[in-house]
């Protein structure tokens, strides 16, 4: 009798279990979804708090424009510490010119050079929109670009090279001790190493919306920092 339960054909069987794979994937990736969005809300929230601190010590009143202005600083904060850290780590290196492989920090600006947004990083490479990596592509420090002619200027402030991470060719390399000889005779061992890439943030932003045609990732009058 059980065997006659099921009389769906194996192409059937197939099909129903890839159905509830997907449905199980998609539950998992709404899930992670939620999650980032709980992760966000609570660093925004701790921000907040810390910035209606930071006022309140300087005895400054609580308002949305004075909590505004010190969740900024601390998404800037935050932003160059991120900066600081990979250049400390050798992944960042100063250049001159914006290029391929290069991440850049800057503003955003108005016509009559007005802030907008204190601070944008992000990679050149991260930029989707061809025509601005073109208009970018060159610019060195101090520099004022015009995406589009209705839009936020952006003026570069700092530009560096990714470097890739140096990866030891042997595990003697890597603990600092010499490499005991190799016959000569002995085939050599052949070991491909891929680096991983470099740890550079996408596209980070000090406030809520930015120009540069870049992914957002941390944002500061609403989120994270610089």
């Amino acid at each position: 009798m059980a065997n006659d339960a099921d009389k769906r054909s194996a192409s059937e069987k197939i099909e129903d279990l890839e159905q509830a794979a997907m449905s199980q994937f998609h539950t998992s990736n709404n899930i992670q979804r939620d999650l980032m969005m709980v992760k966000d809300a609570l660093k925004l929230m701790a921000n907040k708090v810390t910035s209606m601190m930071q006022a309140s010590v300087k005895g400054e009143p609580l308002t949305p424009e004075v909590v505004s202005k010190y969740m900024t600083e601390n998404n800037i904060e935050e932003l160059k510490g991120k900066v600081q850290m990979l250049i400390n780590q050798g992944v960042l290196v100063p250049a001159d010119t914006v290029g391929d492989g290069t991440f850049l920090v800057g503003s955003e600006n108005e016509k009559d050079g007005k802030v907008v947004h204190p601070r944008i990083q992000f990679t050149f490479g991260s930029l989707p929109d061809k025509e601005v990596q073109e208009k970018l592509k060159g610019a060195k420090v101090g520099d004022i670009v015009t995406i589009k002619e209705d839009k936020l200027r952006f003026v570069v402030k700092e530009i560096y090279t990714i470097v890739a991470p140096k990866v030891p060719e042997t595990e003697e390399e890597a603990e600092g001790t010499p490499a005991a000889p190799v016959d000569a005779s002995a085939p050599a061992p052949v070991t491909t190493f891929v680096p991983e890439a470099p740890a550079a943030p996408a596209a980070e932003q000090s406030s809520s919306s930015a120009t540069p045609a870049a992914p957002a990732a941390d944002q500061s009058g609403q989120g994270s920092g610089n």
